[in-house]
């Protein structure tokens, strides 16, 4: 028997079939999904046994008491024509009640009319659905459990928009198997993992049960140790069409095959599934909340705002004319920097860093520094030996943007001129306690350019950051002696860049050949 033609059959019976009283009615389910291989993760042995799950509890929820379910698996891979055959089969050969999938929007575009023609309920799982407006209008007995990229992008947009970003970055590939993509897909599917609760331990159950599913399917692919992440998806949606149809037979105990009656039920329809809470909109597709999470200052799992994606769509005459998302970006905190960005010392991040994506914006004041730096050098290695007045008024820029070290040398003609308390913001503490040092040091040199390197970090002039202001009482503190020496802030709120922390690595090394050369 070949694969495509392989028929699973499991039956569910109700409770009350323990006493010896047992049920005519039945609903036959066709599932459409890969047998014999994998697509986007999602084949037989991790997805399979979901179905089963989904009706236990919707028996006991006290769903279609009434009633036992067969389940008629297909091959569903992601192609029109064999979508095309096993949908006709499912519901021409063997008259199923509902079509479960396919999985894909490809195949799902050929299937939803296939079923629509035969007036039978389809409700679709697989990786989310770019085709809003298709349901609506040409998909009349189509629904889906999976919310559309459209309300996702949306909801991007929304996180974007409350925070003031304004870039992003855009990941692809052009291998549909590379194994960057299967490493970035992996790490995505455990944050979703984390980011779902479950009332039950679904992926133990799911193992349980389908381990006797894979004898009735010898030539179905299996090598897993647990369920796809889309199985809950298939559960939702087996829920999903057990609730509608409850709801239906309530009005029509006869429609079951119904299908145009059936789906209305979806937009009433309301849920807590194990993909979260399951609301569909008026054209039958998924309205999706988000949640932004995030670890809080003692390392927990916390949900810092949510965002609901409504959609108002416009009908006439059965066909969607207009419709329209809003985004509601609900935050869970009165202040986000004691909260989702507490970790990062309560400061929001930058839609571009400071010194761009690169680093490169910053190129100036980077090498403004280290040609400082070459300055330095070069004068302690002469007859000069040190500056002696260095401040960030000393470094000059030139029409080619290069910096020039300048009022340094002729200390015995300046030993007679007065420096202002503003001037002195930079001189090195030893030499504030000696007040007839004229020449300057290395050293001193070395600390005065430690300042300057605390405004190219702060964008502030030297001591700013402080909340001692006054010249005087500043170079006051500078001089006493104390166990905690009086220095610039350096505030933890500022966003360095990475080439800046190299920068400072480099100027260490070189500040100390500075000192041995001198």
């Amino acid at each position: 028997m070949s694969v495509i033609s392989t028929i699973i059959s499991l039956s569910l019976f109700v409770f009350s079939n323990l006493s010896g009283i047992r049920t005519e009615r039945r609903v036959e389910l066709g599932i459409l999904l890969p047998l014999d291989s994998e697509y986007e993760g999602i084949s037989f042995g991790n997805t399979a046994a979901a179905a089963e799950i989904a009706i236990e509890k919707a028996k006991n929820d006290s769903l279609l008491l009434d009633f036992e379910f067969e389940y008629l698996f297909r091959e569903g891979k992601c192609a029109a024509e064999i979508a095309a055959g096993a949908t006709i089969e499912l519901l021409h050969k063997f008259k199923v009640d509902a079509l479960i999938g396919p999985i894909c929007s490809a195949a799902a575009m050929i299937a939803g009319p296939i079923a629509a023609y035969y007036n039978i309920p389809n409700i679709l799982w697989g990786p989310a659905p770019h085709f809003d407006e298709y349901i609506a209008n040409d998909l009349p007995v189509s629904a889906s459990v999976v919310a559309s990229m459209v309300s996702l992008s949306n909801a991007i947009v929304a996180l974007m928009n409350a925070y003031e970003w304004g870039d992003f970055a855009f990941v692809y590939t052009t291998s549909l198997r590379s194994s960057v993509c299967e490493n970035f897909r992996a790490a995505l599917e455990v944050a979703v993992e984390l980011s779902v609760e479950t009332l039950v331990d679904f992926e133990d159950e799911f193992m349980r049960r389908i381990k006797p599913l894979m004898h009735d399917c010898q030539q179905c692919f299996f090598n897993y140790t647990q369920p796809s992440l889309y199985a809950r998806y298939l559960h939702d949606a087996i829920y999903l069409y057990a609730l509608i149809l409850n709801q239906s037979l309530a009005n029509d105990e006869n429609g079951i095959r119904d299908g145009l009656n059936v789906i209305k039920y979806v937009r009433s329809a309301s849920f807590i599934g194990l993909t979260g809470e399951v609301k569909l909109s008026a054209n039958g597709v998924r309205i999706p909340t988000y949640s932004v999470s995030g670890f809080n200052i003692r390392g927990e799992r916390a949900t810092f705002a949510t965002i609901t994606v409504a959609e108002t769509s416009c009908f006439y005459f059965g066909k969607l004319i207009l419709q329209k998302s809003t985004q509601v970006f609900t935050p869970k905190y009165t202040d986000e920097s004691t909260s989702i960005w507490a970790i990062r010392g309560g400061v929001r991040p930058l839609s571009m860093p400071i010194c761009g994506f690169t680093g490169s914006q910053c190129y100036d004041e980077f090498f403004a520094s280290n040609f400082t730096l070459v300055g330095l050098q070069a004068i302690h290695n002469s007859f000069i030996g040190s500056h002696g007045r260095l401040t960030s008024n000393c470094c000059l820029v030139d029409s080619r943007w290069q910096v020039k070290i300048a009022d340094y040398g002729l200390a015995t003609l300046r030993a007679a001129d007065q420096r202002s308390r503003d001037d002195l913001l930079w001189t090195a503490p030893e030499l504030l306690r000696q007040r007839d040092a004229v020449m300057g040091t290395p050293e001193g040199d070395v600390y005065s350019f430690a300042i300057i390197c605390s405004e190219v970090v702060t964008r502030k002039a030297a001591w700013q950051t402080c909340e001692v202001k006054n010249a005087e009482e500043i170079i006051h503190l500078v001089v006493k002696q104390s166990s905690s020496p009086f220095r610039p802030r350096l505030l933890t709120s500022i966003e360095l860049n990475p080439a800046l922390v190299l920068f400072n690595i480099k100027s260490k090394n070189q500040i100390s050949f500075i000192l041995n050369a001198s």
